[in-house]
């Protein structure tokens, strides 16, 4: 179950990292998303949430064994691929 929730955290630290990134480099950005706070909240976010999962996700991979270990592997590869695929990593 760590595997899965760290994935899932590590996805989503991913996805709020391109978000951001492409919300404040648009021509057409909004006014609060220029600003000094808009950047804190989003770097607060990545630093507390990226770090959680990494470490949900090996923890994961250390209690998992045998046949679970490399499909977690294995799924966690799939992400990484679809992601690197899709320019979003």
């Amino acid at each position: 179950m760590e595997m899965l929730i760290g994935s899932g955290a590590l996805l989503a630290s991913a996805m709020i990292y391109v978000w951001a990134n492409t919300l404040h480099h648009r021509d057409t950005a909004p006014l609060w998303a220029r600003g000094q706070f808009f950047a804190s909240a989003v770097c607060l976010s990545l630093v507390v949430l990226a770090p959680l999962g990494a470490g949900l996700a090996a923890d994961g991979l250390a209690a998992a064994s045998g046949e679970a270990r490399y499909a977690s592997l294995g799924a966690m590869a799939v992400a990484g691929l679809v992601l690197w695929r899709q320019r979003l990593i």
